[in-house]
């Protein structure tokens, strides 16, 4: 039994007398179920389901799941545990452009150690220096408001998958007239991330300007040209 982006796969032998696969979730609710062909070895039991363009979308309750096998008159149930785990790594500037809002970005590391695949929905941030990004997750636990991954479904984060996610607002702006240099400047603020399980991770980051001031004449505010960003390891 695996992981598969949104779906839990369960591979039977060749010579399995296997009729349906049932999945419950640690409250009993149905979560999936599929009927199994003879011959058939590999059944895919989706488990995330995004639609993009929607604000509806189906996550399992993370806990121990039932599988049931029905094979003749008989079942057999197994406990499955789906549980995310989710961490941040690692925390940078973003420099795959070269415009003042994107490099006022920040690009997160995230790993899965649980057994149990989830998705990233938003990051938004507090005490940061532009005050557009600091504001409040998106209520419900939907569909991805992110600049990276660009996708819906490339926001999932399967069992032990690292990946990088970038907010939809940056977060390191300053008012043009309030901004003298990015010489000796240290920016401290918290990044709170919104997984679709429901939860969040809030850490404290550090951001140790350098570099030239980089001015974006459109909304009036500059960024630095390097910046190094660090988290702070006290969990907020």
């Amino acid at each position: 039994m695996s992981v598969d982006t949104s779906d839990l796969v369960v591979t039977l032998t060749e010579d399995n007398d296997v009729s349906q696969l049932t999945l419950a979730g640690p409250d009993g609710e149905l979560v999936a179920e599929q009927s199994v062909s003879p011959g058939v070895t590999t059944i895919r039991l989706p488990i995330l389901d995004m639609e993009a363009g929607v604000s509806g979308y189906e996550h399992y309750t993370p806990g121990v799941q039932t599988l049931t096998v029905s094979y003749g008159e008989e079942t057999a149930q197994m406990d499955v545990p789906l549980e995310p785990g989710l961490q941040v790594t690692d925390v940078q500037q973003y420099r795959g452009e070269e415009s003042p809002t994107a490099l006022g970005n920040i690009v997160v590391s995230i790993e899965n150690t649980g057994t149990g695949p989830t998705w990233i929905y938003d990051i938004i941030y507090s005490n940061a220096p532009y005050s557009a990004a600091n504001k409040e997750l998106s209520e419900g636990a939907g569909i991805p408001l992110l600049q990276q991954p660009d996708s819906p479904t490339s926001a999932i984060i399967t069992p032990e998958q690292e990946q990088q996610y970038r907010g939809s607002t940056p977060p390191l702006l300053f008012p043009e007239d309030e901004f003298d240099s990015c010489k000796r400047q240290t920016v401290s603020f918290q990044i709170q991330i919104g997984i679709a399980t429901g939860d969040h991770i809030t850490r404290a980051l550090k951001a140790e300007l350098g570099g030239d001031k980089k001015l974006d004449s459109g909304i009036g505010h500059v960024t630095c040209s390097s910046s190094d960003i660090r988290l702070v390891e006290e969990e907020v």
